[in-house]
């Protein structure tokens, strides 16, 4: 027999089956996820999803947003090499200012930054809004029409 067998023997862990080994002496269990109820669900995913608040159709950001950023790069890559083709004409305290404020990026402050997305609950909660303000428009158009 390899192992101690009867009452000695030891009892299965609840989480064997999610255990991971990562070597002889590490063993690491994540603890079971516990099931939610539907509300709960639903209040996490409106308070974590989010939405383009931008008003921008989402998969055209999916491309605008990595051009704008390649865009300023190129404008900062451009303006340091404009700075750096100065320095042969330079005086010395000029070359240095205009070497170190290239090494430290100082045209990189500010710029284009990405405005954020809108919590899943206020879109939501601004789409129903926007849907009572359009109900009926017709019906009161004709009713102020009338005398």
């Amino acid at each position: 027999m390899n192992g101690p067998a009867g009452p000695e023997a030891e009892a299965p862990s609840p989480f064997a089956s999610i255990a991971c080994r990562c070597g002889p002496r590490y063993i690491h269990s994540m603890s079971a996820k516990q099931p939610r109820p539907p509300r709960e669900k639903k209040a996490l995913s409106y308070a974590r999803d989010r939405r383009n608040g931008y008003r921008e159709n989402d998969k055209s950001s999916r491309k605008a947003i990595p051009l704008r950023k390649a865009r300023e790069n190129r404008e900062d890559r451009r303006k340091a090499n404009q700075a750096m083709a100065i320095l042969p004409r330079a005086d010395e305290p000029t070359a240095d200012l205009v070497e170190s404020s290239a090494r430290q990026d100082v045209y990189r402050v500010g710029g284009w930054t990405k405005s954020p997305d809108v919590p899943l609950g206020k879109a939501v909660a601004a789409a129903i809004e926007a849907r009572g303000r359009r109900a009926g428009r017709k019906a009161l158009a004709r009713a102020a029409g009338e005398p």
